[in-house]
């Protein structure tokens, strides 16, 4: 399959912070993407990225930005945005100015309407092989913003109505009344066929509830082998360590097919509606327990079926 999308990172590895958006494909790679997004470590890449974005229907270059914000502050612009900013403001921190690269690839007949370019501020510009404490712990969240903007998805875009949440295993036996607040903290996400929602060892924070699409929870047996434990189908509760005090994934979460999921960050879910109304807190939580063991049951009889093969 013939990839559409492609990330580029810029960035200078050896100048801390200036190194993000390398650091940021990096970490991509390690969650896995699927075949149609190809993943490029630009580096100091200066003009030469003007060859590079040719062919792909969707490009997002990723880059460390100085906006003027706190550190850790990121915003994404296009192409037209960037060029509105004043002469004198320095977008990236390279040599060679993003800025500058885009005029010139526009008078030389490059058309930019189908490139998003995210930033984020940095906290430390020096001499360095490693992130700031600041920058490397908002990884996840700059990642996670590239993610929608390669995807088209916009903050907000997809409401999740009370009746979507009733349909959910998790949230069955609640009311529509009673879904209401917590409908306003989910969203919609969207993931390509092949995508790796989470892998083992990332840091769990969201529970996810698929709409349309299968995605395969699979372990792994030995390095670069794993094994499909269950399939999640709609309205099947998955991700549920976010709600644990582990917080640790222990599975990988591997698109079947293109998908689509309802999320909800699990903090907000515990401290805006749990800690509030300790009855509800208690239900959902007895169901997740329920859904557990129910797992658990199915992983270890997918496991003794393997090792009677």
């Amino acid at each position: 399959m013939n990839k559409s999308k492609l990330i580029i990172g810029l960035g200078n590895l050896l100048l801390k912070d200036e190194g993000v958006g390398v650091r940021c494909v990096e970490y991509l790679k390690s969650r896995g993407l699927g075949n149609r997004i190809k993943l490029v470590d630009g580096a100091t890449l200066g003009f030469e990225f003007l060859e590079e974005i040719k062919g792909f229907e969707k490009v997002v270059l990723v880059d460390a930005a100085d906006m003027g914000k706190e550190p850790g502050y990121i915003a994404s612009f296009d192409a037209n945005q960037v060029l509105s900013m004043p002469s004198s403001e320095k977008f990236s921190l390279h040599e060679i100015d993003l800025i500058d690269v885009i005029k010139v690839g526009k008078k030389i007949g490059y058309d930019f309407k189908n490139v998003r370019i995210v930033g984020i501020q940095p906290k430390e510009v020096s001499w360095g092989d490693r992130l700031s404490k600041t920058i490397e712990e908002k990884l996840p969240a700059l990642a996670e913003k590239v993610l929608k903007e390669i995807n088209n998805q916009k903050e907000g875009k997809m409401a999740v109505k009370p009746e979507i949440l009733k349909g959910m295993d998790i949230f069955e036996f609640l009311t529509l009344e009673e879904l209401k607040d917590i409908a306003k903290l989910a969203k919609v996400e969207e993931f390509e066929q092949g995508d790796l929602i989470f892998k083992e060892g990332d840091k769990a924070e969201k529970i996810y509830m698929p709409l349309e699409g299968r995605i395969s929870i699979e372990i792994e047996i030995y390095p670069g082998k794993r094994i499909p434990v269950y399939t999640m189908t709609k309205g099947r509760l998955f991700g549920y360590p976010s709600l644990l005090r582990t917080r640790k994934f222990t599975t990988h979460a591997h698109c079947l097919d293109k998908v689509k999921v309802v999320t909800i960050v699990a903090d907000e879910l515990v401290d805006k509606i749990f800690k509030k109304n300790r009855r509800r807190g208690y239900l959902v939580m007895m169901r997740v327990a329920e859904l557990i063991a129910r797992k658990l049951s199915d992983t270890r009889m997918q496991l003794l079926s393997l090792s009677q093969q």
